[in-house]
């Protein structure tokens, strides 16, 4: 993996481009992110590499699930029953099983890498990525902008492939997806919706508040209303599992197993979690996973309160530092680490519900003093004490890039940050076929979270903020 420098020049344009599309996160008519005249470029082995990678990732989640149903038939842990069903209301665990037994698996997802190359790691799998209309729109600018050369291609067609997943839900009336947005997404989405009739579909946004009063139940099919109209669902995307559904949750995964309506992703509260990308690397479950998923996740450990087991971390680390974490016996030995030793571990909460478990809220890096350290320690402790939560510790991956960006409103002022990574790779899989890459955006940033902060300059003139750019592949030539 490299990058692909591009005319500076251009950059006032793909501004432009993008307010005029209103690719703009939140509110306000000002582009919200960073810029750069850059394309993420994979050789064509990298590129199949990470295609590759999308059926060992399908081929987790449905191992997963299969543990699951054993878990719920006692013929398993009862711990994995507990943590996939963590605090699911008794209609909201009716609904999800019936899902998790007719073993419906999503069309679509997002695979979060931090390293690409030679060694690529996965920080984080997304079946349900926010954004679609702000990320594909940003995608489809940048290659318009940037001309592809004779020895590069786009990696894949994100806003094609989506409504190809769209027109696969069928309907005798067309193809009517819903998606559920909050708030600070939903200007972006008219993207989307204004490309959709081009491409044989409908693509409407609907604030999550208002689902509720928009999506209308009739004889076991499922309406949006559109002023005075009423449009037949033949997609849902998006949707909080809770609160929009809350009374008809059971009803809404029945009309999906019986192909009703197609929700993505499917109603089972499995893929919201993270917990399960431990399971590749505990020796009662490694054997029923492709080899492949521990090279290519970042070494993952399960949490408990009484014993800890860091081996699939300290194993790829060097003899010296391996020796220092032998004492590591439980969770409080922690803090008691050097920081050096400490910065090299990220918790994560791992559950799928509750206020930790998305937008980076239950994401701590464990370097910094002893005591601040022995703070988050007391903090997961007691998150499992008191909710029974997953939580997983990570190896921190340490790998950045130098990456030429600007702030959006003075393209002519360009700074090279040393930035970290995410790079946003989106799969599809339809009928009975092998997973296929849709397309990809990097995403780069000085924060080691690369969260999509808002740009700007701190106290010494550093840049803050990240910068996406499209992903591109070389030819085989």
């Amino acid at each position: 993996m490299d990058l692909l420098n591009h005319t500076p020049q251009l950059l006032a344009d793909l501004v432009a481009r993008f307010v005029e599309h209103k690719l703009i996160f939140g509110h306000g008519s000002r582009y919200r992110s960073l810029v750069s005249p850059t394309s993420t470029r994979l050789s064509a082995e990298e590129a199949r590499g990470v295609e590759s990678d999308l059926a060992d990732i399908w081929s987790l989640y449905r191992v997963w699930n299969e543990l699951y149903l054993m878990s719920v038939r006692g013929h398993a842990a009862d711990w994995i029953r507990a943590y996939v069903e963590h605090r699911l209301s008794p209609k909201k665990i009716r609904g999800h099983r019936l899902v998790a037994n007719t073993r419906l698996e999503p069309r679509m997802c997002r695979v979060d890498y931090v390293a690409l190359g030679e060694s690529r790691k996965i920080a984080e799998i997304q079946w349900k990525s926010g954004g679609l209309g702000l990320f594909f729109g940003i995608r489809d600018v940048c290659a318009d902008v940037f001309s592809c050369s004779a020895d590069v291609e786009p990696l894949g067609n994100l806003s094609d492939n989506l409504f190809r997943v769209v027109r696969a839900s069928g309907g005798a009336d067309g193809a009517v997806a819903v998606n559920g947005v909050r708030n600070h997404w939903f200007k972006s989405e008219h993207y989307l919706k204004n490309l959709a009739p081009s491409l044989n579909s409908s693509w409407l946004p609907v604030i999550r508040d208002e689902l509720p009063l928009r999506i209308v139940e009739r004889s076991g099919r499922y309406f949006v209303s559109e002023g005075a109209h009423l449009h037949p669902v033949s997609f849902l995307y998006g949707v909080e599992f809770g609160n929009p559904f809350r009374e008809g949750f059971e009803r809404l995964a029945r009309a999906t197993v019986e192909g009703r309506i197609w929700v993505e992703t499917p109603l089972n509260f499995m893929y919201r979690q993270k917990w399960g990308l431990a399971l590749p690397f505990m020796a009662e479950f490694k054997s029923l996973f492709p080899p492949n998923l521990r090279e290519i996740i970042i070494p993952t450990v399960l949490l408990n309160n009484r014993k800890l087991d860091l081996t699939p971390i300290v194993e790829r680390m060097s003899d010296s530092e391996r020796d220092r974490f032998s004492p590591v016996k439980t969770l409080d030995d922690i803090p008691d680490l050097p920081g050096s030793l400490r910065k090299s571990l990220v918790f994560k909460c791992g559950a799928g519900r509750g206020g930790f478990h998305s937008h980076g809220k239950g994401v701590f890096r464990m370097g910094g003093s002893r005591t601040s350290a022995q703070k988050v320690v007391d903090f997961v402790k007691f998150r499992m004490e008191s909710e029974n939560e997953p939580w997983i510790v990570q190896q921190y991956v340490q790998r950045t890039y130098a990456v030429s960006m600007c702030l959006p409103d003075a393209p002519n002022t360009m700074r090279t940050v040393d930035a970290h990574a995410r790079f946003m790779v989106f799969g599809m899989r339809l009928g009975s076929a092998p997973p296929v890459v849709m397309g990809g955006l990097g995403n780069y940033g000085a924060h080691w979270k690369v969260s999509g902060r808002s740009p700007g300059l701190d106290e010494g003139g550093r840049l803050h903020g990240t910068a996406f750019n499209d992903m591109r592949v070389r030819r085989n030539c």
